[in-house]
C-alpha cells in the first residue's frame, strides 16, 4: 500500500512540475476547451547573452589601471582586470598600456613587443573577456 501512494505522489510531483511552460487545458461547465498557458516571467525577455551594453569613451577611460582595466578593440569593451590579474599575460606588463583606451592599435602593432599582431589564440580569448561594444 505504502509502495502505490509513494508512486502516486511522485507522479502527482512530475506532473506538476512539467506544467510549468506547457499548454494546459482547462474545460468549464458548458464542457468547452479554454486553454490556459502557464509560462516563466522571463520568457518574453531577452537572456543577458541577446542584450549589448554599449560604452561610451568617457566610461571606458574609467577603467584604466591593473585593478580595473577595460580595452577597446575593434570597437568591442573587455574587462581584462581578472586576465591581468591571473598573471597568464605573455606581454606582462604591456596589457596596461591599453587600459581605458582605444587599444585597437596597441593590440594588432604590440609596439612594446614583437611589433607584430597578436597571435589568433590571443584572439580567441577575447570573447571570454567581452563586455559590450563602443556606444556610437
Amino acid at each position: 500500500m505504502k509502495l502505490y501512494i509513494s508512486v502516486f505522489l511522485l507522479l502527482v510531483i512530475l506532473t506538476l512540475g512539467g506544467c510549468f511552460n506547457k499548454q494546459v487545458s482547462n474545460t468549464n461547465e458548458g464542457n468547452q476547451n479554454n486553454n490556459v498557458v502557464v509560462s516563466n516571467e522571463n520568457e518574453n525577455t531577452q537572456s543577458d547573452e541577446e542584450i549589448t551594453k554599449e560604452y561610451d569613451l568617457a566610461e571606458i577611460s574609467k577603467h584604466s589601471t591593473a585593478e580595473d582595466c577595460w580595452l577597446l578593440i575593434d570597437g568591442k569593451v573587455y574587462d581584462v582586470t581578472a586576465f591581468i590579474a591571473s598573471g597568464k599575460h605573455g606581454g606582462g606588463d604591456a596589457i596596461l598600456a591599453g587600459c581605458g583606451i582605444d587599444a585597437t592599435e596597441l593590440f594588432k602593432t604590440r609596439p612594446m613587443g614583437t611589433g607584430t599582431d597578436h597571435s589568433e589564440k590571443a584572439y580567441s580569448f577575447l570573447p571570454n573577456f567581452y563586455i559590450g561594444d563602443l556606444k556610437k
